[in-house]
């Protein structure tokens, strides 16, 4: 199979961006191994640090770090200098490119744009998102954007909140400090599903991937899955190699947020360290291995990436709190 290529859009809220939708339906219309992000980000810095980390080919960027992101890009196409503001960005070999393809430059500029109210200025407003998006995918791809199936992706249905959140990520990405702390904002059950089998079990993790083997333990993983999600509402600790099911990965995606708790390489491996209760950190080498292994496997797992490190465990929480109700709760 072709590398996955990995693609985002980042934005200050961005679960609900008519983009990432866009893009996704775009990708798939078009055959493409291609995967589409929203990043949670809290400003430009933090965005391009984790573009060039996650290697991620192209990223839309929306409104609140239009301009803010230019002084952190490599070059900028004619018309995003001459407007001061950027919508895409391409990563070319790790340079980072900004361009500008909005057919309205000044609906790009938050100093320029002016307020759209009447129900003919809020169509021709779609029609502009939906031709700049076709012209981001052109950009991103060097294909010609399948137009119709973005628009119907444009005005398809929002999805209804959903009664759960799962957070999931490599490991030491936070997920079991995180995870009670959404639920104590939300006012929700927490379930740790690794804290759930070592409870059934009477055996630690590592002690069932020892003496049982990783297969066995997968197994009771994916059935404490299946349990949890047919419950009530609550936010989920999965384990780091959840996601590695494919059947895990469609219950939580239809059941719940999905949200990819990530933390940097070197933030990771600090935090690992030599902790001994983690049944796959067996070394710097192997850690690093299935940390970018592992990468597409997230993305395509996930709703949404909100980044750990460098942030508070408090932080983070209202941060997918903040993205949540940003998108179900208008």
């Amino acid at each position: 199979m072709d590398e996955v290529r990995l693609f985002a859009v980042a934005g200050d809220p961005v679960l609900g961006s008519r983009e990432s939708r866009m893009l996704r339906r775009a990708f798939d219309a078009a055959g493409m191994n291609a995967l589409c992000v929203p990043l949670a980000m809290r400003d430009a810095r933090e965005t391009v640090e984790l573009v060039r980390e996650l290697d991620i080919r192209g990223t839309v960027i929306t409104a609140p770090f239009a301009e803010e992101i230019v002084p952190f890009l490599d070059r900028l196409d004619g018309k995003a200098r001459m407007t001061g503001a950027v919508n895409a960005v391409v990563n070319t070999g790790g340079r980072l490119i900004g361009f500008n393809t909005d057919p309205t430059p000044c609906a790009n500029n938050p100093r320029r744009a002016t307020e759209r109210k009447t129900a003919d200025a809020a169509l021709a407003d779609s029609r502009r998102l939906l031709v700049g998006s076709a012209l981001i995918f052109h950009l991103f791809t060097g294909q010609k954007a399948p137009l119709e199936e973005m628009e119907r992706a444009l005005h398809g249905e929002d999805s209804a909140a959903p009664d759960r959140i799962c957070v999931v990520g490599f490991m030491a990405a936070g997920k079991s400090t995180v995870g009670p702390a959404v639920a104590a904002r939300l006012s929700m059950p927490h379930v740790d599903v690794d804290a759930r089998i070592e409870e059934r079990t009477g055996r630690t993790i590592r002690e069932i991937f020892r003496e049982s083997g990783e297969e066995v333990f997968r197994r009771q993983e994916r059935n404490e899955i299946k349990d949890i999600l047919g419950r009530g509402r609550c936010v989920v600790a999965a384990g780091g190699g959840a996601v590695l099911d494919s059947v895990n990965v469609s219950r939580m995606k239809a059941s719940s947020l999905v949200v990819w708790l990530f933390a940097g390489l070197k933030e990771t491996l600090l935090r690992i360290g030599t902790d001994p209760s983690r049944p796959l950190a067996t070394g710097k080498e192997s850690i690093e291995h299935t940390f970018r292994h592992r990468i597409p496997v997230y993305a395509r797992a996930s709703h949404l990436l909100v980044k750990t490190d460098g942030a508070s465990v408090d932080e983070v929480a209202e941060r997918i709190v903040y993205e949540s109700d940003s998108a179900f709760r208008g």
